[in-house]
């Protein structure tokens, strides 16, 4: 069976998918960071990263399902 990613600007309802994702114990101990709880994850999300405008914010589907997260940003130094 050959699944489908694709890539799409993030909706509003993806933000509690990806709390979600962030709050698995598995997905913790593999970061190797702590999760953030519900309110620090919305304002991280519709704060910082969404208005970023220098930051390139997708929701990953496979199937069209919600899968994760890809970000890419220009830092303070340009890169």
């Amino acid at each position: 069976m050959t699944e489908r990613i694709s890539l799409r600007p993030v909706e509003q309802g993806d933000v509690e998918i990806f709390y979600e994702h962030q709050a698995d114990p598995v997905a913790v101990e593999m970061a190797a960071t702590k999760a953030r709880d519900g309110a620090d994850h919305h304002v991280h999300w519709t704060k910082r990263l969404l208005v970023n405008p220098d930051g390139v914010v997708r929701t990953v589907l496979v199937d069209g399902v919600v899968a994760g997260n890809v970000l890419s940003w220009i830092d303070e130094n340009g890169r």
